[in-house]
């Protein structure tokens, strides 16, 4: 069963999808970076305080936990309003405003 056939959203639509990608995709870099970053300060304070033999795997937590959260964020948002398409890497910008499935145009 293939996407449905493309559909007209009107200028209030389309503003409102640009402002939940651009937020979306704002919470997703904020998770794996703060990830990354919490696994830095871990590591610092493990080898200045001479324990990062017995407390190195403490430390991957957030990289899993932020990763975790990043997936499960894009698996539930990085989806076309229209025909539910998964849309991967390439979320509507300014420059790629349709959906690819159904060719319904997302952003102004």
């Amino acid at each position: 069963m293939g996407p449905e056939k493309q559909q007209d959203f009107n200028q209030e639509q389309r503003a409102e999808f640009a402002r939940q990608f651009r937020r979306h995709q704002r919470f997703q870099i904020f998770i794996l970076v703060g990830g990354i970053l919490l696994y830095f300060v871990h590591m610092v304070y493990a080898l200045s305080a001479d324990i990062w033999d017995e407390s190195w795997g403490y430390g991957l937590l957030p990289l899993f936990g932020g990763a975790a959260m990043y997936w499960n964020s894009a698996a539930k948002y990085n989806r076309c309003p229209a025909c539910d398409h998964f849309f991967n890497r390439g979320l509507p910008t300014r420059t790629r405003k349709m959906c690819p499935a159904c060719g319904s145009q997302l952003i102004d």
